[in-house]
């Protein structure tokens, strides 16, 4: 297990620095106007530290514990099930609308998931499309894709 902590904290700093290195070809801005770059150099950041803080984490271990780690048929089909959903969002994304499909999307990747019922589920699917809605449209006053629902 040390070995692939190692390996995948190395290759997520190595991203990190990509981005970061990528972003700094973008005019930055400032924090009252932030520029095309200022997104992008603040993730690569930020997964340089998340990446940096599991490699030292990586590296304390002690004994390396050479279990085998097995997914079940049944967890591949759910990361199956998981990819779908996603693609067919994406492609749904303008002709259903932000709030739909988010909805979907937030009532079923926690039931994929699972250990989660379904009223949980369906709980934080409804809270969380209300939230996005009130933060988005009425607060911030940013307009979503309506899809079919358009007034």
């Amino acid at each position: 297990m040390r070995r692939r902590e190692i390996t995948s904290s190395l290759f997520w700093m190595f991203i990190g620095l990509i981005l970061t290195i990528w972003s700094l070809t973008y005019p930055l801005g400032s924090l009252a106007q932030p520029g095309s770059g200022f997104l992008p150099l603040g993730l690569g950041i930020l997964l340089l530290i998340f990446s940096a803080v599991l490699l030292m984490r990586a590296l304390r271990q002690t004994a390396p514990t050479e279990e085998k780690v097995r997914m079940l048929p049944a967890r591949w089909v759910n990361l199956a099930l998981t990819v779908i959903v996603l693609v067919v969002a994406v492609f749904l994304f303008e002709k259903v609308g932000y709030l739909l499909i988010f909805f979907a999307i937030a009532l079923v990747l926690p039931l994929l998931a699972g250990q989660i019922t379904f009223r949980r589920s369906l709980i934080f699917a409804v809270l969380s499309a209300v939230g996005v809605y009130v933060i988005f449209v009425w607060l911030l006053k940013q307009p979503l894709p309506t899809g079919f629902l358009e007034r």
